[in-house]
């Protein structure tokens, strides 16, 4: 493995340092990977493809295909169509939503930073890896963001609260002001993978008061096709009481310039710890209950009780990918802003 280090990475190398080893000394990643991650990075590729002005519908389809292509039974066939339908009504949702978009992504070495893997110098000789979902300017200002796309199935009232303590956008902002592009902060996309419901009917043909996870524009529809009694004033009333940020949610953080350089020597930290990891064979597990939801639990517990782990990763995991495309570093950079 190359000699450098990532926000994943230094989230694994925290958590647990024999899921470190066989993630990413070793390279191991399972075969199959959890439906969540999946359709997660599956509404990053259509984003992707949203905000650089292609065919949304045609990519999609071509997941979708790719997928069908690789399952075995029928019932994962239905499965995969209900999620496919699912991910497609999200994203028109999240299209109508922003109808009003002003952003357009910016380019580096003559591609869009849409989805973008790339390999960053630190000063100490260590490299930065960042993968960056979107970096746009706001045509209004003009000022450049780097976005973190997230999908999830429910919000709760503590995302915004965490987002300032989150050192993922900063990590990010340091790469990116490395490469001379001047970032102003990290704008945290959240996407909830749900569909608005219909309002439900009473007994007597009336709609219920009762709240659903719904949105304006799915009420109005329902009243109009439904046939349901409500009056004009109730209407307005049960809209009014619906959440504006039910299903789409945008947060922004800016980072002072000590925050960054010090985003900057705990970077040189941990490759420093990681180095000494290695040196040291330090493989060690993290023993807690949780390590039954790692993906790597069989092999590990295997390993623990004397079997061969060999037999088990050859069996259920898979070699990674490649590693990304070096970027050139500024002279002048220090960590900061260049």
């Amino acid at each position: 493995m190359g000699d450098h280090i990532s926000y994943s990475e230094i989230r694994t190398f925290e958590r647990c340092k024999r899921l470190h080893w066989y993630t990413y000394e070793r390279g191991w990643e399972p075969v199959r990977e959890d439906d969540k991650l999946a359709d997660g990075r599956w509404m990053h590729k259509l984003l992707a493809a949203y905000y650089t002005e292609k065919f949304v519908a045609e990519q999609h389809d071509a997941i979708l295909q790719a997928a069908l292509e690789s399952c075995l039974f029928d019932e994962e066939r239905d499965v995969l169509r209900a999620r496919a339908d699912l991910i497609a009504g999200v994203l028109d949702n999240y299209i109508a939503h922003y109808e009003a978009e002003r952003w357009e992504p910016v380019y580096f070495e003559d591609e869009p930073l849409v989805e973008r893997e790339i390999l960053v110098p630190l000063p100490s000789g260590g490299t930065l890896k960042i993968l960056v979902d979107l970096v746009a300017r706001d045509r209004e200002s003009g000022l450049i963001w780097v976005w973190d796309h997230k999908t999830k199935k429910e919000f709760d009232k503590d995302m915004e609260a965490r987002l300032d303590f989150d050192p993922q956008l900063s990590i990010y902002t340091v790469g990116l002001r490395a490469l001379g592009i001047n970032v102003v902060g990290g704008l945290h996309n959240y996407i909830r993978m749900r569909l608005p419901r219909d309002p439900q009917i009473n007994k007597d043909g009336s709609m219920s008061k009762v709240q659903v996870i719904t949105d304006e524009a799915s009420v109005r529809a329902f009243v109009a096709h439904s046939g349901v009694k409500i009056s004009e004033p109730d209407l307005e009333a049960y809209i009014a009481k619906l959440p504006k940020d039910a299903f789409f949610r945008r947060y922004t953080t800016l980072r002072e310039e000590h925050e960054l350089s010090a985003t900057v020597q705990e970077l040189e930290m941990k490759l420093r710890e990681r180095e000494m990891a290695r040196r040291e064979g330090m493989n060690t597990r993290t023993l807690i209950r949780d390590c039954i939801f790692c993906p790597f639990f069989s092999p590990c517990l295997t390993s623990m009780k004397g079997g061969d782990e060999e037999v088990v990763l050859a069996e259920r995991f898979r070699r990674r990918e490649t590693e990304p495309v070096q970027a050139p570093l500024p002279a002048d950079f220090e960590g900061g802003e260049s």
